[in-house]
């Protein structure tokens, strides 16, 4: 059996949580209401053509749908008045700003050999000051502003104060050293090393080009010290060290006060109220009951994608807990959303027990207190119900016959995208920013 994907369904469902989610007015529940039908009736139409049924979409798109076709729109309230000024939640997005911060990263890493970073400091703070006027003209919040943005905001905004642009130049100093002492270890890498501090998720990132070696990480590690690059360095390049430390360093005090200030900077989004069922509102009930409040609230967000196994992740370096968007429906009982959430602030007590360099989660201590949970089974029987996979999916072959898909498209909808210019990104015909001498379109612009 083939397996159908529908391009913008998930993203479609998504949106629609998202603004549902928030400050509706009747006006605005009746479009998003004939927009889901429409929806619905293209999807319809898509696996009608495609001779195939719900159970051959990929598990996100199937809970996707499943999510469309249940919505009660007339269970869901409306508040008198939608958020902003027409701007649905998440998303406004600025064309260029990509390319823009990808170029002032590209600028930095040639600076570095040149000695000359004024010229970069001036973009970086033209780029912020043209985005917040952007922002302020168009009256938008930070919750309206797409995820990504919000991110590049914040790092423009951090860099373009003087102190945090040195603590950059300065943290480019000392990690290339590092990185290109671990490269020469191995004869396969080039020696000629660029880092770029950039909103990013995991730890770090590598990808090697003809005469270059790019690595990528967090933004917040422009406050590691140089021992803490150094073992950064093994892992990443030498693939010979652990985890642990890094981890741990990325914990530490100073660590969290460039994430905290990055966020804060970036503009606060409160993602905790979903379309049925409200996260605030859940941690109190667990906080109250199980933790006699004594947890402090972390950062609590819904996912972006509907999954079919993973309901709960806690962050422990951001302090974050997100829960599953399956898990915002209105069949899920309340007792399921709080037995996710118990879960979670588990591992927010307990921490992470790491075992020769690796770390173990869910400990004997950990899992002995899941159980103390009262309605457990009552829980575990949902999320097994939801976890539930198509046949399809176990079949022998599926992973050989998964691979030749049909991809058809749903008629995406019009979203309004203001635009910002991008003067500081390299040419194509310029010199290429690794110093090879080349073209940037003959060599890392390729």
């Amino acid at each position: 059996m083939k397996t159908i994907r529908i391009s913008g369904l998930v993203k479609t469902a998504t949106q629609m949580r998202q603004e549902l989610s928030g400050p509706l007015s009747g006006e605005r529940k009746a479009v998003l209401q004939k927009r889901v039908r429409n929806a619905l009736q293209q999807i319809d139409e898509i696996l009608k053509r495609e001779s195939a049924t719900v159970n051959t979409l990929p598990a996100p798109s199937r809970k996707a749908y499943m999510f469309l076709s249940t919505l009660d729109f007339d269970a869901i309230n409306c508040s008198g008045s939608s958020s902003g000024d027409g701007h649905p939640v998440s998303s406004v997005s600025f064309r260029g700003l990509r390319r823009s911060l990808q170029g002032i990263l590209d600028q930095w890493a040639m600076a570095r050999k040149e000695g000359r970073f004024q010229d970069v400091y001036e973009h970086i703070r033209s780029h912020s000051e043209h985005l917040e006027e952007l922002i302020r003209e168009d009256s938008i919040s930070a919750e309206q502003l797409t995820l990504e943005t919000r991110e590049i905001r914040g790092w423009l905004a951090y860099f373009a104060q003087r102190n945090h642009f040195d603590d950059y130049v300065m943290a480019l100093q000392t990690a290339t050293p590092c990185f290109i002492d671990a490269a020469r270890a191995l004869p396969k890498l080039p020696n000629e090393i660029s880092i770029h501090f950039k909103p990013m998720r995991g730890i770090y990132s590598s990808k090697t080009y003809r005469n270059l070696l790019l690595v990528k990480m967090p933004t917040p590690m422009v406050s590691f010290d140089r021992h803490t690059f150094e073992l950064l360095a093994r892992l990443a390049i030498q693939k010979n060290g652990q985890k642990q430390p890094i981890m741990e360093a990325m914990l530490d005090e100073s660590y969290q006060m460039v994430l905290g200030e990055l966020e804060l900077l970036a503009g606060v989004a409160d993602k905790s109220k979903g379309v049925w069922h409200d996260l605030a509102q859940s941690f109190e009930r667990v906080n109250s009951t199980y933790f006699e409040n004594a947890m402090n609230q972390p950062r609590l967000v819904w996912s972006q994608v509907f999954t079919s196994r993973k309901f709960g992740h806690y962050d422990q370096a951001h302090d974050t807990i997100m829960i599953s968007a399956t898990l915002d429906g209105n069949e899920v009982p309340e007792l399921v959303v709080d037995f996710i959430m118990y879960h979670e602030l588990l591992h927010k007590k307990l921490g992470v027990i790491w075992t020769n360099g690796r770390k173990l989660a869910h400990s004997a201590d950990f899992l002995r207190e899941e159980r103390r949970y009262p309605d457990y089974d009552k829980a575990q029987a949902v999320l097994k119900k939801l976890a539930g996979v198509s046949h399809s999916q176990h079949h022998p072959d599926h992973r050989e016959k998964s691979r030749q898909h049909t991809e058809p498209k749903m008629k995406p909808e019009s979203t309004k995208a203001a635009c910002i210019t991008n003067p500081s990104r390299v040419g194509r015909n310029s010199p290429c920013p690794c110093g090879s001498g080349r073209k940037y379109k003959k060599c890392c612009g390729k």
